[in-house]
């Protein structure tokens, strides 16, 4: 329900500006740009993506280039995100991320941003503390959960939270054929948002996914 509002509300909104995107986000980690279809789809606009795998990158832009030729003109399609200055990527509204799974350091009891150093979910986390994107959505294996006796998850949970996000109250785990979609591939996707009037853990359920993302944004996992 949490994100099925979001969208709602930029349509609600920006629906007035007809050759205006609903809502601009930049998508890390791209792959092959599943997060990029999905989100265009819903009438948004990519402003910044980085994938470091050469043949994904030019499979990315083989796909995106001629719906949104801004985004490979200006230089903002980044390869290496750990060399890439968080201060040089445009405002945006949404991050999208699939970032891998790595372990974070045992040392200190924080738990928390400090901790994510020198791991490539600290790429992420340093640029939501620099942006404040209203709106943040992860996507990792199913796995994440239990990784490293399950340190992997509170860390990036209690991160959010540090840098003032609501996150979901418990593991959102979807797969294609929750949709309709003859594949079973368990993912686990980590919702979040800023600024909540309480800032507290929401509920977003499966049925609630199925009413946002419906049969287009489905074909995109």
């Amino acid at each position: 329900m949490a994100f099925k509002w979001v969208f709602d509300q930029f349509e609600t909104e920006q629906s007035i500006y007809k050759n205006e995107p609903k809502f601009t986000f930049i998508d890390l980690f791209a792959g092959i740009g599943g997060f990029h279809l999905a989100a265009s789809n819903l009438g948004g606009k990519c402003v910044f993506a980085s994938e470091f795998d050469e043949n994904a990158r030019k499979t990315y832009q083989e796909n995106f280039l001629k719906h949104n030729k801004d985004l490979f003109y200006s230089g903002n399609f980044a390869g290496d995100i750990t060399k890439v200055n968080e201060k040089d990527i445009p405002d945006f509204d949404f991050l999208f991320a699939g970032f891998p799974c790595q372990p974070f350091s045992k040392g200190g009891y924080r738990k928390g941003f400090e901790d994510t150093r020198g791991t490539l979910f600290f790429e992420v986390a340093r640029i939501i503390k620099h942006h404040n994107p209203s709106y943040v959505l992860l996507e990792n294996v199913q796995n994440l959960v239990t990784h490293d006796s399950g340190r992997t998850f509170d860390t990036i949970c209690n991160t959010l939270d540090e840098l003032g996000y609501a996150i979901n109250a418990s593991p959102l785990i979807l797969s294609p054929d929750d949709f309709g979609i003859p594949a079973i591939r368990k993912r686990i996707f980590i919702p979040a948002i800023k600024n909540l009037i309480k800032k507290d853990k929401f509920m977003l359920n499966l049925s609630d996914s199925l009413s946002l993302v419906g049969e287009q944004g489905a074909y995109a996992l």
